[in-house]
């Protein structure tokens, strides 16, 4: 008897609300009839499968205990047709009782020839080790499932058997027995999560390697919510987190551990980092240009020395950078380092450390920016930011021969004490833009630099812990603030939420709202509206395609450019829902905030 799998790889079972079948039975028939068919045999091939469990995430396991057995069910090749049907409990599955199936599906069309090969049992593999040794006895166009992870339901992949000629072994992505190799099967440009190649997140095993094989498949990397424990060097392309406030994907490095772009062009977005080892530095890129990363944060939460990101032009010049929407509270926020021994000329040229004010913050630094590169050029660069309690914005090193020049330098700060600490005479031709009274002084020779100080033009920042209240379903309200940070020129109405501007001009806005946890109906949603006048300006929302299992906060956050008029135009903030109950906001300000400032 020839038996036919029902697809080349385990199909997810649903439910019809759309959510996987978890915990539910499976069972084939012959079409028009109520006899069951066998839907695989045991080990031995002796006794036959009638019914199957399904897992979390609805896939079919021969072993009712264990959620790592996924198996590929067969039908008999002679059936024209068959149905198959879900039942809620295993007692129902064998009593045949229809009446309490949650899905019945008769007639699923005729069972499709496939290569003979694919009649085959497809073989489940428990650990990435195991693969080699899985391949034995395989043939090329055959399929296997790596579990993948020793917590239920996470990691895994699909691996498609091959001829191994050109190929070469690659860790988490293709693994060659003699003839044969086992490569991992694409995510269509989905990107893959670290649980794919075994990480753990418990923020005490260490997930390095499993961040650089997830890299070495090629595609985005990337990261859940929870801590991630890094002891070594990782090297990333493209990776994008869950977030670095709410929902947070938290790296936690400790030992060698420390984040590298993997190449130029290198992209990042959605994460915090965080260190309590002395003098770690906790990202360094040496020597790649176009590498940008965004919305993130680093700080030491112990010991002392600590830098942010250090750009290393030791093997190669540096250009293109962009690094913008951060916060960095550490001893070193950046440094640029290079060859000290008076070898190569390298350049730190046309890069981005913080595009505008507003989103990116300087704290509890030592030397915001120290330029250490020996023999060398930085120029036509932009530096911006709020900057808080620090002595010096710039350092020029004793070792440094450096050019600085024609570059850009926009500072926020209550209480500037020094910008430019250097006894060397070599800036020259910069552009100082102080937005803030307060004590002003520099070090060292500064011939032909434009130095602009305040007031600060425009520069908002107003918190809600209580003050915007309960949002009632479907019914649009603005956000309110409870306290401001500053308002340099008294334009913002936290009571009201309204922003009237005094200059007409480009205003840079950000501002975001979260909930507290709730489960939240299929299809509701939060979105936050920002208005110009009575208007929508621009929008964002969180959506649930599913309903939620569990309780969550949802988040929005917009960051706009908006061009006003003084004093006619008003810019606010509005929320809305339909979660179809009251909600009400997270009480903790760094969730709920609104910044404005002069952007021109």
């Amino acid at each position: 008897m020839a038996w036919l799998p029902i697809a080349r790889t385990p199909i997810q079972y649903e439910k019809t609300d759309g959510n996987p079948a978890n915990g539910y039975y499976l069972k084939f028939y012959l079409a028009g009839t109520t006899t069951p068919t066998a839907m695989a045999t045991d080990t031995t091939g002796a006794t036959q499968i009638a019914k199957c469990k399904l897992n979390e995430r609805g896939f079919p396991i021969s072993n009712a205990s264990d959620e790592t057995s996924i198996f590929i069910p067969h039908v008999n090749s002679a059936f024209s047709a068959f149905k198959y049907v879900i039942y809620q409990s295993a007692t129902d599955a064998d009593a045949n009782n229809f009446a309490n199936a949650i899905v019945n599906i008769s007639s699923v069309g005729s069972v499709v020839d496939v290569p003979s090969y694919l009649s085959t049992y497809v073989a489940t593999v428990d650990t990435y080790a195991d693969i080699s040794a899985a391949l034995n006895g395989m043939s090329t166009g055959q399929q296997f499932i790596l579990s993948g992870h020793t917590v239920s339901g996470k990691g895994g992949g699909i691996f498609n058997v091959v001829s191994s000629s050109g190929r070469t072994a690659n860790n988490g992505t293709c693994v060659i027995n003699g003839a044969l190799a086992a490569v991992r099967q694409s995510n269509g440009g989905k990107g893959f999560s670290i649980y794919d190649f075994g990480a753990m997140v418990d923020g005490v095993t260490d997930d390095s390697q499993a961040f650089n094989d997830a890299n070495a498949a090629g595609e985005i990397v990337t990261a859940p919510v929870g801590d991630i424990l890094i002891a070594q060097k990782v090297y990333l392309r493209q990776f994008v987190g869950s977030g670095r406030y709410v929902n947070q994907t938290n790296i936690i490095l400790t030992g060698a551990g420390q984040l590298l772009p993997g190449d130029a062009y290198s992209s990042w977005r959605g994460f915090r980092v965080s260190t309590a080892v002395n003098n770690k530095v906790m990202i360094k890129n040496e020597g790649h240009s176009y590498f940008v990363c965004k919305d993130f944060l680093l700080f030491n939460s112990a010991g002392t020395g600590q830098v942010g990101i250090e750009f290393d032009l030791s093997s190669a010049d540096i250009y293109f950078n962009v690094i913008d929407d951060f916060s960095i509270d550490c001893f070193y926020p950046v440094k640029i380092t290079g060859d000290l021994s008076g070898g190569a000329v390298r350049a730190f040229n046309s890069n981005v450390l913080g595009r505008g004010v507003a989103g990116n913050k300087w704290f509890r630094f030592q030397s915001a920016i120290t330029i250490d590169m020996g023999t060398g050029v930085c120029d036509t660069n932009k530096f911006g930011g709020y900057f808080e309690s620090g002595i010096n914005i710039i350092t020029l090193t004793s070792g440094s021969a450096t050019p600085f020049k024609q570059n850009r330098i926009k500072v926020v700060q209550d209480a500037v004490t020094r910008i430019w600490n250097s006894s060397i005479a070599v800036t020259n031709q910069n552009l100082w833009e102080v937005l803030d009274v307060g004590p002003f002084t520099y070090a060292g020779v500064m011939p032909q630099n434009q130095i602009i100080i305040g007031p600060a033009k425009t520069k908002v920042r107003a918190t809600d812990t209580a003050s915007t209240g309960v949002l009632t379903t479907a019914v649009e309200k603005t956000m309110t603030f409870d306290a401001e940070t500053f308002d340099t020129a008294s334009e913002f109405d936290i009571a009201t939420g309204i922003f009237t501007p005094k200059e007409t001009g480009w205003y840079l806005v950000s501002c975001s709202a979260a909930t507290l946890a709730y489960t939240w109906p299929l299809a509701s949603k939060l979105e936050m509206r920002l208005y110009k006048n009575a208007s929508i300006y621009s929008t964002d929302a969180q959506y649930s395609e599913t309903a939620s299992a569990a309780t969550i906060p949802f988040t929005c956050s917009i960051e706009s450019s908006v061009y006003m008029t003084a004093g006619t135009d008003t810019l606010r903030v509005k929320l809305i829902h339909n979660r179809g109950a009251d909600t009400s906001l997270d009480s903790a300000p760094t969730l709920n905030y609104i910044n404005i400032t002069r952007s021109d």
